[in-house]
C-alpha cells in the first residue's frame, strides 16, 4: 500500500527545490562572472556613449591609454562603423564552433551584455572582427579600410577611400579596441 507524503515533507521539498533553483540560476552565475576580468570589448561598450564627450571610466581610460587611442576617436569610429554598414558583412561574435577556431577567443555573454547597438553582425561575409585589434596593427587596418584588395586580391570589400583621414583614423581607433 503506497504511503502518503505529509504536508510538512511536501513543503520541505518545495523549499529545497526553490533554494537549489536560486543557487543555480542566480548565485553560481554571479560568482562565476565576478571572477573573470571584463574584456576590453565589455569595458568600451559600456562607455561608448560617454566617449563622445571624452569621458570614460578609469578602467576604460587605462585600457585606451595602453592602446594609444582617445575615447572621442573610438566613439567616432564606432559611429562610422555603424553608419558605413560594416555590420552587414562582419560579425563581432566568435562562436564556440569548429569553423571559428583561430578567429580569437569565444565571445561570451559578458562581452556583449553592454552592447548598445546590434554590432554582433547579421551574417559573416567578411572576417569576424571581434578580435581584429589583436590580429592587425593600425597600418594594416588602415590599408584594409582604404582598399582591402591591396591586402587580399580576392576580397569583395569595397574601398572606403572616400573617407577623410580623420574618419579613417577614428575607424582604426575603434577597430583596435576590438580585442
Amino acid at each position: 500500500m503506497p504511503s502518503t507524503i505529509g504536508l510538512g515533507r511536501m513543503l520541505f521539498g518545495i523549499i529545497v527545490l526553490f533554494v537549489v533553483m536560486v543557487m543555480t540560476v542566480v548565485v553560481f552565475p554571479a560568482v562565476e562572472s565576478g571572477q573573470a576580468d571584463p574584456s576590453l570589448r565589455a569595458i568600451t561598450y559600456g562607455n561608448l556613449d560617454a566617449f563622445a564627450a571624452g569621458a570614460s571610466s578609469p578602467q576604460a581610460a587605462d585600457a585606451l591609454a595602453e592602446l594609444g587611442v582617445a575615447a572621442v576617436d573610438v566613439h567616432d569610429g564606432w559611429v562610422l562603423y555603424r553608419n558605413e554598414g560594416c555590420v552587414q558583412c562582419h560579425t563581432q561574435q566568435v562562436r564556440a564552433i569548429v569553423t571559428d577556431v583561430g578567429l580569437g577567443p569565444v565571445v561570451g555573454a559578458a562581452d556583449i551584455a553592454l552592447t548598445p547597438f546590434d554590432l554582433t553582425g547579421h551574417q559573416r561575409l567578411g572576417p569576424d572582427l571581434s578580435s581584429v585589434g589583436t590580429r592587425l596593427g593600425s597600418d594594416e587596418l588602415e590599408t584594409v579600410i582604404t582598399d582591402a584588395s591591396q591586402r587580399h586580391g580576392w576580397t569583395t570589400m569595397p574601398a572606403y577611400d572616400y573617407l577623410t583621414a580623420d574618419e579613417i583614423s577614428d575607424l582604426v581607433s575603434y577597430l583596435s579596441t576590438l580585442r
